[in-house]
């Protein structure tokens, strides 16, 4: 509990009052980084899962178009 002080009519000092704030919002600003690290990390994934899935379906499109290239069968 603060002191009580008498030339303010909270009974709390100008600067106790302003740390409070501060202090609060630096507690915001660093919520909102982590949580917008978060949706990069997100982003991120979806980027590298879209990727990965597109180079696979352009490997199974050239397979179906040109088996006999891609995969190369022994005459029996």
């Amino acid at each position: 509990m603060a002191p009580i002080h008498p030339s303010h009519p909270q009974g709390v000092l100008p600067q106790e009052i302003f740390v409070m704030k501060f202090a609060s919002a630096c507690a915001a600003l660093m919520t909102c980084l982590l949580l917008q690290g978060c949706a990069v990390v997100a982003v991120a994934d979806v980027v590298a899962s879209t990727v990965i899935y597109t180079g696979k379906t352009v490997i199974n499109v050239l397979d179906a178009v040109t088996p006999d290239i891609v995969n190369k069968k022994k005459k029996d």
